[in-house]
């Protein structure tokens, strides 16, 4: 008789989650959270009834729901159906039967494509010239005519090139204005001119 009682609780507490969650009356929501997204265009589908949503980074790119609601064990899987310009977005937990443990915990982590980033060198005789871009190191050997950098970086990212280390027996700069300043941001395909790095010999002493 105990167990009977028992049993009957769980059963009851089980369809109050389900009263409360919508589950019983066909009102599960499909939604989840966003990460690293930074630019619009990103448009979801539920290929289980063909609903989409589509992403407004303006108002909240941390989360998204489907506008049709469903039903207990209705098929659900959340696609990616246009992704944003210069990124990738891959959805996880994004497939199965609709219950109020999965319909609400779909994840879709986005990251910018990498680019590469570099320069031209002009006049460079000497050994020891090192540029950065912030932590970013590379070594330009005597003679080069261009560098790029170890590590990409996103879409969309600003960078700082600079002359981290001289060059023996040259100062090598890169112009305040125009062109090659080795300051801005990186757009939808590899930037190898950023920066334009003249080297002119020092006077010796």
């Amino acid at each position: 008789m105990k167990s009977l009682y028992l049993r009957s609780g769980l059963a009851l507490l089980c369809g109050a989650i389900l009263s409360a969650c919508g589950g019983s009356d066909g009102s599960l929501q499909l939604s989840g959270s966003i990460s690293g997204l930074t630019k619009p265009g990103l448009v979801l589908q539920n290929e289980g009834n063909g609903d989409t949503v589509t992403v407004d980074i303006t108002t909240n790119a941390s989360s998204f729901q489907f506008g049709k609601l469903l039903e207990v064990d209705d098929y659900f899987k959340v696609t990616i159906k246009n992704s944003p310009v210069g990124a990738t977005c891959v959805p996880s937990a994004n497939e199965g039967k609709a219950n109020v443990y999965n319909a609400y915990y779909i994840v879709i982590t986005c990251t910018a494509d990498p680019r590469w980033l570099g320069g031209t060198v002009s006049n460079l005789k000497g050994e020891g010239l090192i540029m950065s871009n912030g932590s970013d190191t590379i070594a330009v050997p005597a003679g080069a005519v261009s560098f790029t950098f170890p590590r990409q970086i996103g879409d969309g990212s600003s960078y700082g090139i600079r002359v981290f280390q001289q060059p023996a027996g040259q100062q090598c700069t890169l112009p305040t204005t125009g062109t090659g300043t080795g300051i801005g941001t990186i757009g939808s395909s590899n930037l190898t001119d950023a920066a334009v790095v003249t080297c002119v010999d020092t006077p010796s002493t």
